[in-house]
């Protein structure tokens, strides 16, 4: 977790940006993912790795995110 100017930050927007070709980038919304896995099959081949690892960070947060809401939902069904 991670905070500025004493508000929580969304967890996406954590994600640390990356310089690929001289540019910082980032993936931390869908479609920065759907740019970066465009940049990752079809783009330079020197870059496609670095592409390919901002590209896991977020689909790692994602998963993440869907898991805890999993686990809420197991929890609340349990009570009924």
């Amino acid at each position: 977790m991670k905070e500025e100017n004493g508000e929580l930050l969304s967890p996406h927007k954590s994600l640390p940006p990356l310089e690929i070709a001289g540019q910082a980038a980032v993936v931390n919304e869908s479609t920065g993912a759907i740019t970066a896995y465009q940049a990752m099959l079809y783009g330079p081949l020197e870059l496609r790795g670095q592409w390919k690892h901002l590209l896991l960070e977020y689909c790692k947060l994602d998963t993440l995110a869907m898991v805890m809401i999993y686990w809420h939902w197991q929890e609340k069904l349990k009570k009924k």
